[in-house]
């Protein structure tokens, strides 16, 4: 079901609505009288996080769907988009230990990472933990630049200095903020997190 557009301002810089729509898997949710952005807000993203033909719980392309779901709904513009960067070695050094970034770039996995993982850890699911990890930093640069970084992607709480845990290879979290801390762009970070469980990686 959707509801109506309800009175407010006429310029194409804010739009309102009420209501919801499905998009197929996706929902998106947004309350009465709720103004959005309709346009400059800019958002990171990579359809390098989508692993192609990877049937698993958690799905990769849930990042995608949620991304052009907004821009259908017109929260968001396609022009700002913003393709991150691979981050380099020396990035996910600040976060994790030498081996363990070396056994992600070399991809020396064996089956048992498979299985602390929780899932079959293909050349085309380490380039994603990659690109995420990009994302999440330049997300954070971008808060200081503009006072708003938002990232369509990331969230891998769970992956520690040296080893694999729940799906995720790399913490994206963590390596973005020390490279903030590292740069001196910021002093100290709050971590807020509002998944159902306990985001063991990054304590």
């Amino acid at each position: 079901q959707s509801g109506q557009r309800p009175k407010g301002p006429s310029s194409r810089s804010y739009q309102a609505y009420a209501g919801y729509r499905y998009f197929g898997p996706c929902q998106v949710i947004k309350p009465p009288g709720f103004f959005i952005s309709y346009g400059g807000m800019k958002i990171v993203f990579s359809k390098r996080y989508t692993v192609p033909d990877y049937g698993h719980v958690f799905r990769s392309d849930k990042f995608e769907e949620t991304l052009e779901a907004l821009i259908r709904e017109g929260a968001v513009l396609r022009r700002d988009v913003v393709e991150p960067a691979r981050p380099s070695k020396k990035d996910l050094q600040l976060a994790h230990t030498r081996r363990w970034v070396e056994k992600n770039l070399r991809f020396e996995f064996t089956m048992a990472d498979c299985a602390r993982a929780e899932l079959e850890i293909l050349h085309g699911v380490v380039l994603a933990h990659l690109m995420n990890v990009g994302g999440s930093i330049k997300a954070a640069e971008l808060a200081l630049e503009d006072g708003l970084g938002l990232h369509c992607g990331g969230g891998s709480h769970h992956a520690f200095a040296g080893r694999v845990e729940g799906f995720c290879l790399l913490n994206d979290i963590a390596v973005a903020v020390k490279k903030l801390l590292k740069t001196k762009k910021i002093r100290r970070a709050l971590i807020l997190d509002l998944d159902a469980h306990q985001g063991n990686g990054k304590d």
